[in-house]
This record gives C-alpha cells, structure tokens and sequence, in this order.
C-alpha cells in the first residue's frame, strides 16, 4: 500500500472521520481509491472520497453540520449524503443489503449497521475493501488483497448471484480484468457464459458507457477476448463477433486511446452502413456515429489503394475533413498490408500541402450567377459540383481560368 498517499488522505479526512467517531459512529474509506492505494496507482488530482458508515443520513447530516461547505441530498433516499468539505467532495453512503427483482437492475436498498454486508453486495473482491477511519485498519472479508496479489477477478458472492443480481458486472469484470492484468476466475467466466443473455435488461446506454471505458484502457484486449469467450461480444457487438476478433482486438491494443478511434478498429472491415445501425441502437450521439464512420470511410479508401492520384487524394481529404489522420493510422494498423498506399498518401500530402487549406470551389455561388447570368436554383448547385471537380481533378484555379472554363462546360451542356 501507498502510505504516503493512504496518509495523506487519512489526515485530509480526519476532521470527518473525528465528528463520526465522537457520536459513537464508525466510518471508512471504500470503492475504488482502497484497491488503487494497495496497487500504488497514481492518487493525484480533485479525487472524490466514498465513505460508508453505520449512521444513518439523518446521523450522517448531524456529524457533518457545520462542517461541510454544501451539501447534495439527491441520494438521500439511498443512504447517501454528498459533501463539499474544505474543497474536497464526499459522498458518504450508510452501509447497505440490496435485493433485486430479475427483471431489474434496480435494487431494494436495506440499511445495515455492518461493513460487510455492504462490502458482500460490491462487484468484485478487489473493490469490496474498506479502510477504517481513522485509524487506517484495512477490513477485507472477502480477500480482495490477496486476490490482487494473485491477479485473480472474482465476486464477494457467487457470480451467478452477483450477476443475476446485476448483469452490468459481466461487462465490469472485461474492464477489471484489462484495466488490472487480472486473470478472471474460472467460475466467473463460466457464470458470465450462462448468464450473458441478461444483459438484455440493462439500458444500451450503460453497455455503452462501459464498453468506453474498456476502449480507453491502455490495453483493453484481454477485455475484449473474455467477452468473446463468454459470448457477450456477439450479444453486444455482433457484427464483430468472429474469428478475426483476436487479431483486431490487438491492433486495438496499437492505436491511440481514443475512443472514436477504437470504435472504428473493431468494426474495421464492417460495412460502415452496418456500424451506423449498431452505434445508433447502442445510442451513441450523432457526433460519435458520424465521427467512426467518417474515419471506416477513409481508412477504408486508403487501405483499398483507391487513393493513388492527386485528384483522389484531394477528394479523399476533403470527404475526410478532420480524420484523415486518424483514418492512415487504423488502415496502417489494422491492415499492414496497406502500408505501401499509407506512405504514398503521406507522400501526396507533402506534396500538395500548399493547396489543402482550401480544397473548396474556385468559385462562390455569386460569382457563378454572374458568369453564367443565373438566377438562383438546381443550376447553380451543378455548377457547383462541376467547379469542385475541377478543384479536384485540377488543383488550384484562379477566378478567371475557372470562370473560363465554367463558362465553357455551361455552353456545351446548353447545347448539348
């Protein structure tokens, strides 16, 4: 364990440890800062504190009264008191059992006056430990710290209650698992194989928001390979539920943590109208769908060599707009045996650097209506498709030549 940060906290926490302590209550330090004080990880920055304790919120606003700048009561109901002391937040939950309906994942809360009942109702055993406050005695019923030791992932109780209980867990366990080189249990893995289907009960959304945080973890493999082994890849993603998962899921290992970016190496090869639908019904927003697929439309244009000359080099970084970095990047990635078109494309993009800050029409649609003495309509907007394909196929025009040359194509496609 870090003591120094462990310390350091303690001594923060100390004047509300102290107000719990003298009115006969006993509180402690819990969730995830207590696993990444015993890994050593980096504890710097506005961290917000959980702690659990016997009082109930009626106790818990008594302790801290005076004590905390602001106070937040919307979890009160749940047992939960947030808090803004000296600068720092709190949020100060009563111990809790749980029980749920099978068709929710909404539990009945219980208030408990024992630490281990809340710890037993945790996720995992390396999140069910708690640090008495203040006197900094760690309470691990569950063996959390040995399983840390041992680099194993299980539950405080059965997985099969566990994930009954909430089928979110199973998705949890893939980014525990990548996030803290933890080997899952085997009746884990066998409990998240038989129960995957209940992910059905969860809102897409949170699948989401957990499949983002298993995409932003440095290396989010093995994540993604004990979601194929248990079948949950192919309930969640399953356009990506193949063979070919285990060499994509490492290219995603190579590319940088982004998410859109990530998003885009597990569909790679998936027809984008497909990753559309599936990004849609996962209800990503509309910048994330337009962003991945923007970026499997331009990777896959370089990583096919259809972008070999100036003009569809130019019309591939238009269509690309601010992706067509990311884009060389997944095609390099995901298929190195498009290298050779990566390095051309960069080679292009040395070449006409000089013209790509504005790859638009030569012309302005004024400028089109008094060339060809228009008026507003369908006219003006081919006119416009013809100029952008001169910029194209072309490159740069001055307003004469492309005046000219306007005015040429609109006399011959009016007597044609």
């Amino acid at each position: 364990m870090t003591r120094g940060a462990l310390a350091d906290i303690v001594e923060e926490s100390r004047p509300v440890a102290e107000r719990f302590v003298a009115a006969g209550h006993k509180i402690y330090l819990v969730g995830g800062i207590v696993r990444d004080l015993l890994v050593g990880r980096d504890l710097s920055g506005d961290l917000d504190l959980d702690l659990t304790t016997d009082a109930t919120p009626e106790q818990t606003k008594a302790a801290i009264e005076g004590l905390a700048d602001v106070l937040w009561l919307q979890g009160e109901r749940f047992g939960t008191i947030g808090a803004r002391i000296n600068g720092r937040s709190y949020e100060i939950t009563t111990h809790r059992s749980e029980s749920y309906d099978p068709t929710s994942r909404k539990p009945v809360v219980q208030f408990s006056t024992a630490v281990e009942h809340d710890l037993s109702r945790r996720d995992f055993t390396v999140n069910a430990m708690a640090i008495e406050l203040p006197s900094q005695t760690l309470v691990d019923p569950f063996g959390g710290r040995a399983d840390l030791d041992a680099q194993v992932l299980r539950t405080p109780l059965g997985p099969e209650i566990s994930f009954t209980d909430d089928p979110l867990r199973m998705l949890r366990a893939a980014r525990f698992m990548a996030g803290y080189g933890l080997s899952p249990d085997p009746q884990l893995e066998a409990a998240m194989a038989a129960l995957g289907n209940r992910i059905g009960i969860v809102a897409v959304e949170r699948l989401a928001v957990e499949l983002d945080k298993l995409l932003e973890l440095p290396t989010p493999s093995p994540g993604l390979m004990l979601l194929q082994r248990t079948g949950l890849v192919a309930l969640l993603l399953p356009e990506v539920a193949s063979g070919q998962l285990a060499q994509r899921a490492r290219a995603v290992d190579a590319l940088p943590q982004d998410i859109d970016l990530r998003l885009a190496g597990l569909f790679f090869g998936v027809d984008p109208a497909d990753v559309a639908m599936r990004l849609k019904a996962l209800r990503y927003g509309n910048h994330r769908q337009r962003n991945v697929v923007a970026i499997l439309n331009a990777a896959g244009l370089v990583a096919s060599g259809q972008v070999a000359t100036d003009a569809s080099f130019r019309r591939w970084y238009r269509q690309a707009g601010p992706h067509h970095q990311p884009a060389l990047v997944l095609a390099a990635t995901l298929a190195p045996e498009s290298q050779p078109y990566v390095a051309a494309v960069n080679e292009t993009a040395t070449a006409l650097a000089a013209e790509l800050d504005d790859l638009g029409p030569p012309l302005t649609g004024e400028q089109v209506m008094a060339a060809l003495n228009v008026e507003p309509g369908p006219a003006v907007g081919q006119a416009m498709v013809f100029l952008q394909d001169l910029r194209d196929t072309d490159g740069p025009q001055s307003v004469e030549a492309a005046t000219a040359k306007l005015q040429a194509w609109w006399a011959g496609r009016s007597s044609a």
